[in-house]
């Protein structure tokens, strides 16, 4: 999904800790509410989302959640998203395969 990483955003930010941005560049892993450390902007599900680790833009993507959704799951493991929404479809916040990484 080339496209992604070429397309224009919103300042919607998604902000990563270390492991999270190793995770996604160095294992090219999906994007997992654990490692959410903080959400800047309003976005809705399906939205394209930039990604920022360390000050830096590492990737950009489409999210499965709402800022909204999101600010009650950040840091929450998958397993527990059942006790902050009532609906969770998605285990992961960004797919793999909706990711485009720049690196680190």
């Amino acid at each position: 999904m080339k496209w992604l990483g070429f397309s224009p955003i919103s300042h919607a930010e998604i902000v990563v800790d270390d492991g999270a941005a190793n995770a996604l560049v160095n294992k090219q892993s999906s994007l997992l509410a654990t490692g959410i450390t903080e959400i800047h902007g309003d976005f809705e599900h399906g939205d394209l989302v930039s990604v920022i680790s360390n000050g830096k833009k590492i990737a950009q993507g489409l999210t499965n959640y709402s800022s909204d959704d999101l600010s009650k799951i950040k840091g929450v493991k998958s397993k527990d998203f059942g006790k902050y929404l009532k609906n969770f479809d998605y285990e992961v916040i960004i797919h793999r395969n909706n990711l485009f990484l720049f690196g680190l």
